[in-house]
């Protein structure tokens, strides 16, 4: 069976830096790729630190588990009331993005209007200042283009990802 380990959050946030050059200086397909991949990482290691500690729950986080996909991940996260439901709503259009991006012979990019259009349906970030404008949250010239969306909403869900992840206190799964 094919297994991923599941990175405590504290690890994931000591690579952070790896996450930014990526997002930052890769083609739109690496981007993508990657901002989901670590976002999917989060959201294991969220689950993790959240499901009691046994082989059961490995078993469900394994990539080939019930849990393995990021849209799983996000709904379970979403149902047990760790994210919120826009955060939730961007995760699942995260996920289509990463698989309309990754499974296409050809090479789709932010300027692809497929792509284009789930970027600007990501509503998470506009949301931070309870329905407020991206204005004022200092971030309108951020978010100009689907990239800048997707990279923006990226790395907004990711900091939420790694605050929920700490406030997990481990104490209450034990039984």
């Amino acid at each position: 069976m094919d297994t991923r380990t599941v990175l405590p959050i504290e690890h994931l946030s000591k690579d952070v830096r790896n996450f930014f050059d990526v997002l930052n200086g890769e083609e739109d397909l690496p981007a993508i790729l990657v901002a989901t991949s670590y976002i999917d990482a989060y959201l294991a290691s969220v689950l993790k630190k959240r499901l009691r500690e046994c082989s059961v729950s490995d078993r469900l986080l394994d990539i080939n588990g019930s849990l393995g996909s990021i849209s799983s991940r996000a709904d379970v996260c979403y149902s047990l009331g760790l994210v919120e439901k826009n955060l939730y709503q961007d995760l699942i259009l995260f996920s289509r993005i990463r698989n309309e991006a990754a499974n296409n012979h050809d090479e789709l990019n932010f300027t692809t209007s497929s792509i284009t259009k789930l970027c600007n349906e990501l509503s998470y970030v506009a949301s931070l200042k309870n329905g407020n404008s991206i204005k004022s949250l200092g971030l309108e010239e951020w978010m100009e283009g689907p990239r800048s969306q997707f990279i923006i909403t990226a790395t907004m869900i990711n900091k939420k990802l790694f605050l929920v992840g700490l406030g997990i206190n481990e104490q209450d799964n034990a039984v």
